[in-house]
C-alpha cells in the first residue's frame, strides 16, 4: 500500500532550504600542516526532522543503488514518484559513504529540486498508479535496539558524537582517527559476502560520483579475524581525493561481521586523517602510509578483541 509523505512537512522543509542559508552546514572539517579532519554534513533542525521522518516511516528506497543506475541520466523534472524517492535516498544514504554529500547537494540546489518534485507529485496525485519502491522496507528492524545487546568499546581519548541516522550505532572522533559502527540489517544464510560486496559497490558508486581516483582498486581484502565470539572480514579502503593544489588520501580499515542471534550485518570502520600529497608526487601509497596501516590494524584489533555481548 502506498503511503504519502506529510505534505506540510515537505512545505516546511522546502521553505527552510530556500530561506535558511544554514539549513545544512559543514562541520569538523579542518586542515593544517599537522592534522586534517574529515568534514561532515550537519543538517539544521528542519532538515534533520525531515530526514528522521523518512527513516522512521520507512520511506527510503532500500534498493536505491540499482534503481538509481536506471535514472542516472534522467532529469529531475521527469522523475516518477518512486524515482524521486530513489534520488532522495541516494543523497541521504550517500552521506554515510561520502562525508558532506547532503551538504554538497544542498549547496548545489539538487536537494531542494528533488524535494520540490516530490511535493508536486503528491499534490498532483501522480502516485496512485505507482507502487512505491520502499515497500521492501516494511520488515526493517530497529537497528539500535538490536545493537543494544552488544558491548562496543570506544578507543581511549575518542569523543562520541550524536549522529541522526538509525543505522549508525556509534560514531566517535579521536585526534587522528574516526571510529564508526553501522548496521545494514538482517542478512540471510549464505549472504554475508554478497552483502559485503553490495556495501563496497555502493561506496564505489559514491566515490566515482565525487571524482575520487583509482576507485576500482580502492578496496583490498586484508584478513579474517576471530575474537572468540564473532568472525570478521577485514578490508582496507583508500579514498584518493584530487583537489586544486594537492591530493588527499584517506585510508580506512573496515571489519564486517554478522551478529549470530539476530542475524544482523555490522560494519566497523576506523579511518585515519588524510595524508596530503602535492600534485607532482605519484598518486600512490608511499612508505609513510605503511605506518598508518599498521596503526589502523593495532587500533582495530583493540576494538574487535573487546567487542562482545553485554553481561
Amino acid at each position: 500500500m502506498n503511503k504519502k509523505i506529510d505534505i506540510q512537512l515537505l512545505e516546511k522543509t522546502i521553505d527552510d532550504l530556500k530561506n535558511n542559508p544554514n539549513a545544512c552546514t559543514l562541520i569538523n572539517g579542518t586542515a593544517s600542516s599537522k592534522e586534517v579532519t574529515i568534514p561532515e554534513s550537519c543538517p539544521d533542525t528542519q532538515l534533520k526532522t525531515f530526514i528522521k521522518y523518512l527513516y522512521d516511516n520507512k520511506f527510503l528506497d532500500q534498493n536505491h543503488l540499482d534503481n538509481f543506475e536506471k535514472i542516472r541520466d534522467k532529469e529531475v523534472k521527469n522523475y516518477t514518484y518512486s524515482e524521486t524517492i530513489t534520488a532522495l535516498t541516494k543523497i541521504i544514504r550517500g552521506d554515510r559513504f561520502i562525508s558532506g554529500e547532503i551538504y554538497s547537494c544542498f549547496k548545489s540546489g539538487l536537494l531542494l529540486e528533488i524535494i520540490e518534485k516530490l511535493k508536486n507529485l503528491i499534490t498532483s496525485n501522480q502516485i496512485t498508479e505507482e507502487k512505491q519502491t520502499t515497500s521492501s522496507t516494511e520488515n526493517l528492524i530497529n537497528y539500535k535496539l538490536h545493537a543494544e545487546q552488544l558491548d562496543i568499546p570506544v578507543l581511549e581519548g575518542f569523543q562520541i558524537e550524536e549522529i541522526d541516522n538509525p543505522r549508525t550505532i556509534l560514531f566517535a572522533i579521536g585526534k587522528e582517527y574516526i571510529e564508526q559502527i553501522t548496521s545494514d540489517g538482517f542478512v540471510g544464510k549464505g549472504e554475508f559476502e554478497e552483502r559485503i560486496n553490495y556495501i563496497i559497490d555502493c561506496t564505489k558508486v559514491f566515490m566515482r560520483d565525487n571524482k575520487c581516483e583509482n576507485v576500482d582498486d580502492s578496496f583490498t581484502f586484508y584478513e579474517d579475524y576471530n575474537n572468540g565470539i564473532f568472525d570478521f572480514k577485514l578490508y582496507f579502503q583508500d579514498m584518493i581525493i584530487p583537489l586544486v593544489n594537492e591530493i588527499r588520501i584517506v585510508r580506512s580499515l573496515n571489519a564486517f561481521f554478522i551478529e549470530p542471534k539476530m542475524k544482523d550485518f555490522y560494519q566497523v570502520t576506523l579511518s585515519a586523517s588524510p595524508i596530503v600529497l602535492s600534485t607532482n608526487e605519484p598518486k600512490k601509497i608511499d612508505s609513510e602510509y605503511d605506518k598508518v596501516s599498521s596503526n589502523l590494524d593495532i587500533l582495530m584489533k583493540k576494538i574487535l578483541s573487546n567487542l562482545k555481548y553485554k553481561k
